[in-house]
């Protein structure tokens, strides 16, 4: 009954007029990869216009912390960055990213290896980004110093995340749409759930799934299994940019309509309406 229940609701706010809560992510394509990066490659040069203007980029070396299939990478080099290097833990994606950077004939340097243990020397970098990044790292307050000790003086780390217990904070959207359902549906039917959802669409080629990606999906007991959360908060959030000795430039809690907004300024309730969190941090001098 409940596994119905949670069924429908999702069926209902995958369609209009709900759908228009959550824009829906790039697609796969199957006969143009290439259009699909292109289109990830839009949404991360709108994503980082969101995040400041091109002129904080202009002669910038840029590393990317956990930079997936490189669109953001590659968009900060078109934005006028003069330098930048994407890392990620994923081989496949890294090979993604580097034939998007050949297609838009772009000089960035994708590395294999891990945020804990970055493959740079200290003070190399005038900006690093972490975004979407910090909710999925098993030592988050270890990946926050190693970031510091690769930051020029004077450099900015941009972080951004969805906090776990905001509406779509568990990252199932791909397929499950329905707000908060990690904490309104029993966890165990939301994976098979999504598992279900996500396997149809593969078998249609509508997503691709690499290898190690199909292993986790198979193999997932629990929500965080599936995305490797560790269920980042707010408040978690604010206090190790303390412990890492970072401090709060800017920062920006995003909410799905204006009518939450005044919400934010309430700590408690602030988890459960903030859709994503949009940090400027630095290193004190």
């Amino acid at each position: 009954m409940r596994a119905a229940l949670c069924r429908a609701l999702n069926a209902l706010f995958c369609h209009a007029p709900l759908r228009w809560l959550l824009p829906a992510p790039a697609s796969w394509d199957r006969l143009d990869p290439l259009a699909f990066l292109e289109r990830r490659l839009e949404q991360g040069t709108a994503f980082l216009g969101e995040l400041g203007s091109p002129e904080d980029l202009a002669g910038a070396c840029v590393l990317d912390a956990g930079c997936g299939m490189g669109d953001r990478t590659v968009a900060t080099v078109l934005d006028g960055a003069a330098r930048a290097i994407g890392i990620d833990t994923d081989p496949e994606k890294l090979r993604w990213a580097r034939r998007l950077a050949r297609h838009r004939d772009v000089p960035a340097e994708f590395l294999l290896g891990s945020i804990g243990s970055l493959p740079c020397r200290a003070d190399a970098f005038d900006l690093v980004l972490l975004l979407d990044v910090i909710e999925h790292l098993d030592d988050p307050l270890g990946a926050l110093t190693e970031v510091r000790r690769v930051l020029r003086p004077g450099g900015r780390i941009l972080i951004t995340f969805p906090p776990y217990n905001s509406p779509w904070g568990a990252h199932l959207t791909e397929h499950i749409r329905l707000p908060w359902a990690h904490l309104l549906c029993p966890e165990a039917i939301l994976v098979d759930l999504w598992r279900n959802i996500h396997l149809r669409k593969v078998a249609r080629g509508e997503v691709r799934t690499g290898a190690r990606r199909a292993r986790c999906i198979m193999e997932a007991e629990s929500i965080t299994d599936l995305w490797s959360l560790n269920r980042m908060t707010i408040q978690r959030f604010l206090a190790l940019l303390s412990k890492a000795s970072l401090e709060v430039a800017s920062i920006r809690l995003h909410t799905p309509a204006a009518l939450a907004a005044p919400f934010t300024h309430f700590p408690a309730i602030r988890e459960y309406v903030v859709t994503r969190v949009s940090a400027t941090v630095v290193s004190p001098c």
